[in-house]
């Protein structure tokens, strides 16, 4: 505590051979010019980061920092609050040079970045700052505007997703669009329901795998006519017991199989399904988390060699780690 109530520990730990002190004198506000110069340039890129998200860092040297090597120091200096408008954007059109660096900002809680990748001429910077959960809610409602299809999708998958851009995309003439609302678990119920009624597969299949989805709901699609429909339904972990006791004895083996992986399902029907006639559904039944090791076993000597394979090697693990916990006991 003492040595770094001092004045002189910047320079004392800017030469320790720990580069997590180094890192300590790099953040310290106490940190001279000079001193911050030369840790800019430290071997280890962790201290240069620390270097470059100092407030008290010179411009200069945020300039140096924003050329390094390293991404997430680059990054450091741009989101600085002392970095000036300028370095941002040199930072922003760094994907022009490497692909795939906006991903680095997907989680920038940086506003004057998330406004720069909002405004920005490519469309995978304007669906990063959609997708991002720090987005001003002024930004966001400029993005619900935007044509793109990448950027809306990445919008409509946000938590923090306009509710007017959802009741907007449900009313668009694109099945595409629609599905996007009909995904969103921020998408209220009344919109759930007339995404339903459009009568579309696809908007029916996605609301179905809703996670907000109403139970109501789950009841009419599990009726639908399609199996993409169904099958969502019987996937879904909202879905009630009886719905699932229904579908589990559904004629289309992919609705069955989609049962037998319900994180929900109840023994009663893992054993029904355990016993399908379709290798695939029991196939699903054996890889199920809740599936128990007594039904496993029994199906090791399931007639189909996939099955039988996959249960016998889920038994042989268990025996060793039985072993491996008897020996340490």
């Amino acid at each position: 505590m003492l040595l770094l109530q001092s004045p002189l520990a910047p320079d004392l730990m800017a030469n320790a051979q720990e580069a997590w002190i180094r890192c300590a004198a790099a953040s310290s506000p106490q940190s001279s010019p000079d001193l911050l110069e030369v840790l800019a340039q430290d071997e280890d890129d962790n201290v240069r980061k620390a270097a470059a998200q100092n407030p008290k860092t010179p411009l200069p040297l945020l300039e140096l920092l924003a050329d390094d090597e390293e991404k997430r120091v680059r990054i450091a200096a741009a989101e600085n609050p002392g970095a000036p408008l300028a370095l941002l954007e040199k930072l922003v059109k760094d994907k022009e040079k490497e692909w795939g660096f906006f991903g680095y900002f997907q989680e920038s809680t940086c506003v004057r970045m998330l406004e720069m990748m909002a405004r920005h001429k490519d469309e995978s910077a304007r669906a990063w700052a959609a997708s991002n959960p720090h987005t001003p809610l002024p930004i966001l409602e400029i993005l619900a505007t935007d044509k793109k299809f990448e950027v809306r999708e990445a919008l409509a998958e946000n938590p923090r997703a306009p509710m007017q851009f959802l009741e907007m995309l449900a009313q668009e003439k694109s099945a595409d669009l629609r599905v996007l609302a009909a995904k969103s678990p921020q998408t209220p119920l009344s919109i759930l329901e007339i995404l339903v009624k459009s009568n579309n597969y696809r908007v029916c299949e996605a609301v179905a795998g809703n996670p907000k989805v109403s139970m109501q709901l789950l009841e009419t699609l599990s009726s639908d006519k399609k199996s993409y429909v169904r099958s969502q339904v019987a996937e879904n972990p909202r879905t009630p017991l009886p719905l699932l006791e229904k579908l589990a004895k559904d004629n289309e083996w992919s609705v069955r199989r989609h049962v037998a992986s319900n994180p929900q399902i109840i023994l009663s029907l893992l054993e029904i399904l355990a016993k399908d006639a379709e290798w695939i559904v029991r196939d699903a039944v054996a890889r199920n988390r809740a599936t128990p090791w007594e039904l496993l076993r029994r199906m090791s000597a399931d007639k189909s060699k996939t099955v039988a394979s996959y249960c016998s090697s889920l038994r042989n693990q268990s025996d060793h780690y039985l072993v491996q916990l008897r020996r340490m006991a």
